[in-house]
């Protein structure tokens, strides 16, 4: 490889095997393999969220790096029981669709279906808020309509009452 000088410092001009892009190493660093990848590809070996494996589902690095954050932390509080949401999600029984967990390219090529799962200021909402995050019950809304996508006073009170009507039952029959 040719060398040249940069900055009063030896350096050579290598390509990486993803034959991209030509850039400089320090002679030192290059004689030690100390940098064996181009920037782009050290970038990409070094991130702990391997996103960009999915850029064929879906090309735009922004929206895919947000939409699976958003699968991932949807995964996390209802799956994690460490997650500090995972009593208002996992612990009432709500999952994340078993084959978005294992395939997360489907999840992508999914949501593309829907208005809006491009717009970053929209958020993923679940349509039936008792529901599993899975094909049928998710949306793409402003941050006010998820607001007021909850689970209802009245809900909870007949939930409550339901509850409080099998209670004798159980004390009765233990």
């Amino acid at each position: 490889f040719p060398s040249h000088e940069k900055l009063g410092v030896k350096a050579l001009i290598v390509k990486c095997d993803c034959n991209d892009i030509e850039y400089t190493v320090d002679q030192h660093n290059f004689k030690n393999f100390k940098s064996t990848r181009c920037p782009l590809c050290a970038k990409k070996a070094a991130s702990t969220k391997r996103y960009w494996i999915y850029s064929e589902a879906m090309a735009d690095d922004a929206n895919r790096t947000r939409l699976l954050n958003r699968l991932s932390a949807a995964i996390s509080r209802c799956h994690n029981s460490n997650s500090k949401h995972y009593k208002h999600y996992g612990e009432r029984g709500i999952n994340v669709y078993e084959g978005w967990r294992e395939d997360k390219a489907s999840f992508l090529k999914y949501v593309q279906e829907f208005d809006g799962w491009d717009q970053p200021e929209f958020e993923m909402d679940r349509i039936n808020v008792n529901g599993n995050y899975e094909p049928g019950n998710i949306r793409f809304v402003s941050r006010s309509n998820n607001l007021r996508n909850k689970r209802k006073i009245a809900d909870l009170e007949e939930r409550i009452r339901h509850l409080e009507l099998r209670l004798p039952q159980q004390i009765h029959s233990s």
